[in-house]
């Protein structure tokens, strides 16, 4: 059965990148969104205010069940490729506590990256530990309740290589969280990507911007290189049922314009965005045909009354004079 995405709209921490995660949650709520896409154990670098990684996940639910929002995924740092297994090792005990945290709380996902493919590597021998390390940690979130999620940067951040490292891991509970500004960057676009992952989908991250040499220069949704119309088209046409997580990445940009006013606009843009538009006749309009030849019957019905009224007036003006003149006679 088809989901309405409208009501699955999440926002992504680093819009916020100096509020706790109580603020955060209760931020997300106010401003009408769904869920809110949390941080654990992140990239050194990338740490949030909102981090959970000190957090007490009963405190955490709580917040998540007064705001009445759902923790639509724990976004990590951990990556599945290193080649020390010193270092595998220790990635995958942050990963087995991001998921048992997940649970927890009741998250629905946890984030990891594939890795990367370093200069001089071979990719059989890479992809082998991302399979046998990613299939360990998907095996144990289906456990727990969780999906476990790939997300795509560096080395996987377009759709070939990414399919290529869910179909070595080969788990039934292994999904992708796909950033499509992302794959752009790379000369990908969006309708290539998701139609080429399209039921290994499990999250969508909704970020625009122009690609610049050198990456991505970020702009409000819908003022960038992102197609986001035929993006959700495209989403819904496939069947995607899982969350749109809006991201406005002031973390990476503190120059950037105030969360909440983006995150304000991006959800009535999305919202307006996949409304059903239709012409006189009950047929589907595109956005760019809405423009010009959207019938809205409330607007329609107000235009009839409108012109009745006057009408109305005209014909009681004219009947007025006309007996005012025969009076006169």
């Amino acid at each position: 059965m088809a989901v309405d995405l409208t009501t699955m709209l999440a926002l992504h921490a680093s819009a916020f990148p100096q509020l706790g995660w109580a603020d955060l949650i209760e931020t997300a709520g106010r401003l009408g969104y769904a869920g809110v896409h949390l941080q654990l154990f992140p990239t050194p670098g990338r740490e949030l205010a909102s981090d959970l990684t000190n957090a007490d996940p009963a405190e955490v639910k709580a917040a998540l069940e007064r705001a009445g929002l759902a923790a639509v995924c724990l976004e990590t740092g951990v990556a599945l490729h290193y080649r020390q297994k010193a270092t595998g090792e220790a990635a995958m005990r942050l990963g087995l506590k991001a998921i048992n945290f997940a649970a927890e709380i009741g998250a629905k996902a946890v984030s990891v990256h594939p890795g990367a493919v370093l200069l001089g590597e071979r990719p059989v021998p890479v992809f082998k530990r991302i399979s046998e390390r990613g299939r360990r940690l998907a095996e144990r979130a289906a456990e727990a309740g969780v999906q476990l999620i790939y997300e795509n940067a560096g080395y996987f951040a377009t759709a070939k290589p990414m399919w290529s490292a869910i179909e070595v891991t080969d788990h039934p509970n292994c999904g992708v969280c796909w950033n499509a500004a992302t794959a752009l960057v790379e000369g990908e676009i969006t309708g290539v990507s998701l139609n080429a992952l399209n039921y290994r989908l499990a999250l969508l991250k909704l970020q625009d911007g122009v690609v610049e040499e050198g990456g991505l220069k970020q702009q409000p949704l819908g003022e960038g290189d992102l197609n986001l119309e035929r993006l959700l088209q495209i989403a819904s046409g496939i069947g995607y049922q899982g969350y749109l997580s809006v991201v406005w990445d002031r973390q990476a940009d503190p120059s950037l314009a105030d969360g909440e006013e983006v995150a304000a606009a991006a959800l009535k843009l999305i919202t307006e965005t996949m409304r059903p538009k239709l012409d006189k006749k009950g047929k589907p309009l595109t956005n760019r045909e809405a423009k010009f030849l959207e019938f809205d019957p409330v607007e329609d019905a107000r235009l009839k009354a409108e012109k009745a009224a006057k009408a109305k007036a005209k014909a009681e003006a004219k009947a007025k004079a006309e007996a005012e003149a025969a009076a006169e006679k």
